[in-house]
């Protein structure tokens, strides 16, 4: 979906990024999660993922159903993901050399509180 030897005019940094590919394979398996799971793991929600409308309508469409969304997003502010990281539904933790490795088991504590 991205590669350095891409030809695509869309580029970020050195890569170039191929939209077709991405929305052709990503979207659709977001699509189907969305009507048949109970949460959702996207890893990750960056500037590459944000050139897609797609993407970002779909993320959106996760975020305000009743699913349970797990995900990376770009840590930096940005008015696309500043827009995702202030929907009320988001919770964002910040994973520090500090608590990386306890955050699974948080969040693993979480979902079994929630996905019965």
């Amino acid at each position: 979906m991205a590669d350095i030897d891409s030809i695509s005019e869309l580029r970020l940094g050195r890569y170039g990024i191929e939209l077709e590919d991405f929305g052709r394979l990503v979207i659709p398996t977001i699509e189907k999660a969305l009507t048949t799971k109970k949460f959702l793991i996207i890893d990750e929600i960056g500037l590459m993922q944000l050139f897609s409308e797609r993407f970002k309508e779909t993320v959106n469409k996760v975020l305000n159903s009743d699913k349970i969304i797990i995900g990376t997003i770009f840590f930096n502010s940005h008015p696309e993901v500043d827009k995702l990281k202030e929907n009320p539904n988001v919770h964002l933790v910040s994973i520090t050399k500090e608590n990386r490795d306890t955050i699974p088991y948080e969040i693993a504590d979480e979902l079994r509180k929630i996905v019965k």
